[in-house]
């Protein structure tokens, strides 16, 4: 019944080989143990971490003969489609969000202009209609001197003819 088991030193061994081993004379312990190893294995090449030799539960001749197991050959990745839909989504975004930040810029310059225009406008009629004020004064003075002095030339005329 128990021919084909392994002896307890080649277990260890037999628990880290490659899973093409036959894995049929391990107890379910050693079952369980070994799940475990693996589990731990796939969280360390997870964050591609090395084994931390305090939390690894085969001995330390296992765990050196294993570490080319434990490194996971990296290719390096080529964009897919979706890579660069993403990569144009991002650009397409940045790109929106600058044209938005430009388009509100020339709209405040814009507001600005037009309301600098207004002021200016506004003052310009204030001060032309103040000159015209001024202007009406003078000739009113002119006038009003005009007919003062007309007035007194009259006067001398007739108290020149009074006094003849």
């Amino acid at each position: 019944m128990s021919t084909s088991r392994a002896p307890a030193a080649s277990s260890a061994s037999a628990a880290t080989a490659t899973s093409t081993t036959d894995l049929s004379f391990l107890t379910y312990r050693e079952l369980l143990d070994r799940k475990k190893e693996i589990q731990a294995r796939l969280k360390e090449c997870a964050t591609n971490k090395k084994p931390d030799p305090k939390n690894s539960t085969t001995t330390p001749a296992a765990s050196n003969n294993n570490n080319n197991e434990l490194s996971v050959p990296t290719i390096p990745k080529t964009d897919t489609h979706w890579d660069f839909t993403l990569k144009e989504m991002l650009w397409l975004s940045a790109d929106f969000q600058s044209e938005r930040k430009r388009q509100f810029s020339t709209a405040k310059k814009i507001s600005n202009a037009i309301r600098l225009h207004h002021s200016t406008l506004e003052s310009r009629k204030l001060r032309e209609r103040a000159e015209f004020e001024a202007r009406v004064r003078r000739l009113a003075g002119k006038i009003g001197r005009d007919v003062v002095r007309g007035y007194w030339k009259k006067i001398e005329r007739v108290v020149g003819y009074k006094q003849r």
